[in-house]
């Protein structure tokens, strides 16, 4: 059984809705990396309080609001569990305004990317064990870049 979420009724909801027949949680109307990492927490404190094995509840962000879409300036950082398929939060790395692509590279080595509303690119080095980002470089891209493709040359 799934469940939806308000970020503004987050703590009430969650209360109510974590229990061993809850296979997920959808949460709705997210407006920043902080009420994901919160809606996380809570719901990583409640599988413990009741006896549920951590991890077990799975998490679906919806990002469904103009806020959210217009004022992103973080990247969610997310590894997987090759056993489980489980997607694991690893952090939040900020970013240039409203990063519109994300680009992998060199096999998942780098990712970039654009800030529409900044005009430039974000370079990242992609640590593969954990999914941690660490910035690099941030290029000028122009006015409101909204595509990044990256082609790699033979040699």
């Amino acid at each position: 059984m799934f469940v939806q979420a308000d970020c503004e009724l987050l703590y009430t909801d969650l209360h109510a809705a974590v229990c061993t027949e809850l296979t997920g949680v959808v949460i709705s109307h997210a407006e920043s990396a902080s009420q994901i990492s919160e809606a996380d927490s809570l719901i990583g404190r409640l599988e413990e309080e009741r006896g549920i094995v951590p991890g077990t509840v799975e998490k679906v962000v919806a990002l469904d609001t103009a806020k959210a879409d217009q004022e992103a300036q973080q990247i969610a950082c997310y590894t997987v569990n090759t056993s489980t398929g489980e997607l694991p939060a690893t952090g939040i790395v900020p970013s240039e305004p409203r990063p519109n692509t994300l680009c992998p590279v060199l096999q998942d080595k780098f990712l970039f990317s654009a800030g529409q509303h900044a005009g430039r690119m974000a370079s990242f080095r992609v640590n593969s064990d954990w999914g941690e980002l660490t910035a690099l470089e941030t290029y000028p891209l122009g006015n409101g870049p909204c595509w990044v493709s990256i082609t790699e040359l033979p040699g």
